[in-house]
Parts: C-alpha cells; sequence; structure tokens
C-alpha cells in the first residue's frame, strides 16, 4: 500500500474514503482502490465544476438511484438548469432545445432537436429555428399504428407531409398531406435563381397534372399518354365508368381545327380514324387513310365522298318535306339507263334491284330469268281475278281513302303475293306487283272471247 497516497501521505498513516486519492497515475474521489485503465475514478457522487459552491456550473454523474448517467448544467442557488456550448458549435438550452452550428432559436417553449422520446413516439424531431413565426419541423419514428414514421411539418399551422407505414398485412405504405385542401408538387432543377422545373402536381381534390408524357405499362413515347399492355388474347387497355350517370370521353381542339381518334397498327399508325371538323362542323370516318363517309353539319350522311352533290354516291337527308327524311342514291350523268341503284342478294345471285329507267326514272325489278324457270303451265286469270274482292275503303289511321284488296282475301287466291298470317301479332302486307301476271292474263282471255264474238 505504500504506493498509495492521501493528499501526498502514504495511506496507510490516513483512510478517510471521502479524501484524493492517487494510485500511481489514477486518482480516486471517495475510493481508496481507483479502478485501474481510469485518470480519475469518482465514486458515491457526482463532478462538479464552477466558478464557486454557489454559481453556475457543469455537472457530470449518476443520478441518486444509480440508475442514470447525466451531464449538465446547473445553476445550486436558483435550482434551475442553464444552458451548454460543446465545442462551440452545439448549443444546449436549459429548456431541452438543441441547435448545431446555431444558438438562435424560433421559441424558447419549442423544441429546436430532440432525439429519442420514445414516449411520444418520435426517434427524432427536429424544428427550423429561422422561421420566428411559423417554425417548422422533420420528425423520424413514429410509434405505428397510424402514427407517422416520418413526418414534414408546418408546426404553427398544422400542415405538412407524413409518410407511414400499415402495422398489418399488406402493410401499404401511406403518404399523406395533413391539410385537407393542400396537394403535391414534385419539381426538379431546384435552384435559388428560381428556375426549377414543375414536373407533376395533385390538388387537394385529386386532380393531377403531368408536365410530361406519361406512359402507364411502358416508357413513353412522343404520345402524352401511352399505355401499353402485352397479351394474345382481347384485353381491355382502357375503360372509362361513372356508376352514377354518364360517362364522357372528350376530345377538344381548337376551332378550325380537327378532333381526331385515330387508329394504327405495328405497320401502318394512321390506318383509320373518326375526326370532326370544327370548321363545317362535319365527322368524317376513314378508311386505309381515306375518306368513306360523312355527316354534315345538317345531319346529311354521305358516303363514299366528302360531299353529297358528287354522283355515283349514297347519302341520307334528315328532315321533313319534300325530299327530306330520305336516303338519296346518286347516278353520274354518263351511267347507262339501267345502271342499279340497290341490288338485293340472296346469297351471291341477285333476286332483285331498283335501278335506273331512262333518265328521269327508276325500275322495281325481281328476278324473271328462263334460265331460273321450269315446268311452264297455263292458268286462268280471269277466273282467278274475278276471286279476288277489291274494295274502296279508308284507312283507320289517318281517314284517307284508298283501293284495294283485304291481304286474308288475297291470300286465299294468291298466297304468294301475301305476307304473315291473318289475326298475327304483326300484320299483313301485300306485293301488289304479284297481281300483274293474272291481270295480264286476264286481258288476254278478254281479247281472246272478243275476237270470238267478233268472228260470229
Amino acid at each position: 500500500m505504500a504506493d498509495k497516497f492521501i493528499l501526498g501521505f502514504p495511506i496507510s498513516e490516513k483512510t478517510a474514503s471521502s479524501e484524493l486519492v492517487q494510485d500511481g497515475s489514477n486518482i480516486g474521489i471517495g475510493t481508496d482502490d481507483p479502478i485501474s485503465g481510469f485518470k480519475l475514478d469518482v465514486v458515491g457522487g457526482f463532478l462538479r465544476v464552477a466558478n464557486d459552491a454557489a454559481t453556475t456550473g457543469l455537472e457530470l454523474g449518476y443520478s441518486a438511484g444509480g440508475s442514470t448517467a447525466f451531464i449538465q448544467g446547473y445553476n445550486r442557488t436558483t435550482n434551475v438548469f442553464t444552458d451548454m456550448i460543446i465545442n462551440n458549435s452545439v448549443t444546449v438550452k436549459a429548456n431541452g432545445n438543441v441547435g448545431i452550428g446555431t444558438d438562435t432559436f424560433a421559441s424558447t417553449s419549442n423544441l429546436q432537436l430532440k432525439m429519442g422520446n420514445i414516449a411520444q413516439g418520435a426517434v427524432g424531431e427536429i424544428f427550423d429555428a429561422d422561421d420566428n413565426a411559423d417554425s417548422s419541423r422533420l420528425i423520424i419514428g413514429g410509434g405505428g399504428g397510424g402514427s407517422p414514421q416520418f413526418s414534414m411539418r408546418h408546426y404553427s399551422a398544422g400542415y405538412g407531409v407524413d409518410i407511414w407505414i400499415s402495422t398489418t398485412d399488406p402493410w401499404n405504405t401511406h403518404i399523406d398531406n395533413r391539410n385537407a385542401n393542400s396537394g403535391f408538387i414534385f419539381r426538379n432543377n431546384c435552384n435559388t435563381d428560381g428556375s426549377e422545373n414543375e414536373l407533376m402536381r395533385i390538388d387537394g381534390s385529386g386532380n393531377a397534372t403531368f408536365e410530361g408524357n406519361v406512359g402507364i405499362g411502358t416508357t413513353p413515347s412522343a404520345a402524352i399518354l401511352h399505355v401499353y399492355k402485352s397479351s394474345s388474347s382481347p384485353t381491355i387497355v382502357a375503360r372509362f365508368e361513372n356508376p352514377s350517370g354518364q360517362s364522357l370521353v372528350e376530345i377538344k381542339s381548337v376551332n378550325n381545327n380537327l378532333g381526331v381518334l385515330q387508329f394504327g397498327d405495328g405497320e401502318d399508325g394512321n390506318v383509320g380514324a373518326v375526326q370532326y371538323d370544327h370548321a363545317g362542323n362535319s365527322m368524317r370516318f376513314k378508311t386505309a387513310d381515306t375518306e368513306r363517309m360523312r355527316i354534315t353539319s345538317a345531319g346529311k350522311v354521305i358516303i363514299g365522298n366528302s360531299s353529297i352533290s358528287n354522283t355515283g354516291k349514297f347519302g341520307y337527308t334528315p328532315g321533313v318535306g319534300s325530299y327530306k327524311g330520305v336516303m338519296e342514291m346518286f347516278h353520274s350523268t354518263t351511267n347507262l339507263p339501267g345502271s342499279g341503284f340497290v341490288n338485293f342478294f340472296r346469297d351471291s345471285s341477285v333476286i332483285g334491284s331498283i335501278g335506273q329507267s331512262g333518265t328521269t326514272q327508276v325500275s322495281y325489278n325481281i328476278s324473271s330469268d328462263y334460265r331460273l324457270k321450269e315446268d311452264l303451265k297455263d292458268f286462268a286469270g280471269l277466273d282467278m281475278v274475278s276471286k279476288i274482292p277489291v274494295y274502296d275503303f279508308k284507312w283507320k289511321t289517318d281517314e284517307s281513302r284508298s283501293y284495294g284488296v283485304m291481304a286474308h282475301e288475297l291470300q286465299e287466291v294468291l298466297p304468294q303475293a301475301v305476307t304473315g298470317e291473318k289475326d298475327a301479332e304483326e300484320t299483313q302486307q301485300v306485293d301488289y306487283s304479284k297481281i300483274v301476271p293474272l291481270l295480264v292474263k286476264s286481258i288476254q282471255e278478254l281479247k281472246a272471247e272478243i275476237e270470238l264474238l267478233k268472228a260470229r
């Protein structure tokens, strides 16, 4: 023990444990056996550095229970904590605020930097020390269960962004704007000269604005919106749905220009289109990049060309009155008489037509070629015609008068001239042209009788 000393005396001559003990290069306070490796070993209290006993000092030690170590600036006269400065760059204020690189704070009542406050659900909070009126803060590490794990807030107004992860499967990540009326703005090239570029904006109502092209399922091409889905089977690429009312898709362009819905494939990007011409207020339909049909502003439908006045075309003119509400078919002045307006087919065979007759009339034609007929027989036309009742009658719909037959009565004599059945749900119809052969035959028979009478 001769190498241990108390205030310069060998420890064997004075044993008070509260004295300062030197053991070689180690010094013990409150112990006569300082732990090897520590230059200063203080037991049973804490270390204090101050000008005098009553004023502020720097204190280092353990709490009374020995469970918590501390270092603090404290005034023993007023019993209040005081500010501390570390390395002339870190300031620890008496209220717990910490400034790194600054000792100026927005308010002594607001926390500027807090680390490890688990009770508050925050691993760290950083406040803006320069905004005196409206301090801002960054919170890192929330407690889960809906608490943000990362939060940037405008403190006084309660605005900001929270980022947090759900505590249950599927562990979704949420990005929330704390103010219901605020949105998100995404920018790049943010410089102090104000030359930043806005890339995307989402307002408080969920409306999104993109400054560049957007690709869904692919890198965007020259198109503003490029939606891509690779599938060998039919696939719905886009759907527009309004479960509560009408669903509208609007294509809007400037005045005197075209609004176009264009169709393409891997070989040609313009094989078909639906166009609206704002200059003439007409709708156009194109195939193989050629206009095939047009609906004019007056509602006329033109098929085969762009103008209803062109010959060799087909159109429809709506309305009421002469030449209104009718289909229109045009021939050129050079077309020969007999040229067809409408042809009727059964499979690939023509069975009837409506054609040009001369230059001023049309003809209504049905098949009558000898090559289509066999088993030719004579018949008594006058007898058949005599069995057909003919009436002067009034129509129930408009009380107009006309001459004609009753369909079911004609059906008993000439069934091929009548369509439908008596008293069926659909009313019967008559093709009067089928009676013409009977009339011709009757005239022939009458002529023969007249000639016979003349010869007597």
